[in-house]
């Protein structure tokens, strides 16, 4: 296991982590390690939850021009408006592994898209 040295803490601080492990019936060095775990969980759910409202959202901008187009077109299709409450959790996991693997298999001849997004940009 990889051991961590802090230097240098302002002596406020190590007394607050000495009374938050007392109070928790920790060790300091066990209150420090759970801070740490609880802040890496919170940032990977923060992330986790930020990908799906990006999901959403691009979602509902795509029926809204899936809607836009229909109605150029003379055409008349269901409304999505409310697709926030049409795709649940479950859904939005499946697309967005659906969408996954659309983007591992695409691509241009030899070139992903990333690598032909990268050779378009050198041009």
């Amino acid at each position: 296991m990889t051991k961590i040295i802090l230097e240098d803490l302002d002596p406020m601080i190590i007394e607050t982590l000495k009374t938050r492990a007392e109070k928790h019936g920790n060790s300091l060095q066990a209150e420090i390690k759970t801070i740490l775990q609880q802040v890496i969980q919170a940032e990977a759910e923060k992330i986790k939850s930020s990908e799906d409202e990006i999901i959403q959202q691009k979602s509902v901008l795509m029926l809204q021009q899936i809607e836009n187009h229909a109605r150029l077109n003379g055409k008349e299709i269901n409304s999505f408006s409310n697709v926030a409450t049409i795709i649940n959790e479950p859904e939005l996991l499946e697309i967005k592994n659906q969408l996954k693997e659309l983007k591992q298999e695409m691509s241009l001849g030899e070139l992903s898209i990333r690598e032909a997004r990268e050779e378009g940009r050198r041009y």
